[in-house]
């Protein structure tokens, strides 16, 4: 499955100058131009389980659909246990709270890896 979390978010430019930001006035805190957040979020997402960002993306588009939350919840649930047994959520535990290593060996590696039927395996109940 393509799942791109890095195309069109933006450049990474440095923030600009304090003296020159329009916005400083208005805020307290340091300015931080708009383009480095997305960037953030990208880096982030890169960071965890492909499989699980891309069940949660497919999650979206399906709830888009639906017609009440019931329906969503219930989505999430069968999601919830699909995750729980396919290993990464595992994995995601071990790597933070028993080893504390911090480096998770997801079972793909990258996004690209990541099949359809993979994430529609996850949905099923």
């Amino acid at each position: 499955m393509h799942l791109s979390v890095r195309s069109g978010l933006g450049s990474t430019r440095p923030s600009a100058p304090a003296s020159t930001c329009a916005r400083r006035a208005r805020c307290s805190r340091r300015c931080v131009r708009p383009t480095s957040r997305p960037r953030a979020a990208a880096d982030l997402l890169t960071q965890r389980s492909p499989l699980s960002v891309a069940a949660t993306v497919e999650a979206m588009r399906r709830a888009a659909g639906m017609d009440s939350v019931h329906e969503v919840l219930a989505q999430d649930m069968v999601l919830a246990r699909g995750l729980i047994e396919h290993g990464d959520f595992v994995e995601g535990v071990r790597a933070q709270l028993v080893d504390k290593d911090r480096q998770p060996m997801w079972s793909q590696a990258s996004f690209d890896e990541v099949s359809g039927a993979d994430v529609a395996r996850l949905f099923e109940g």
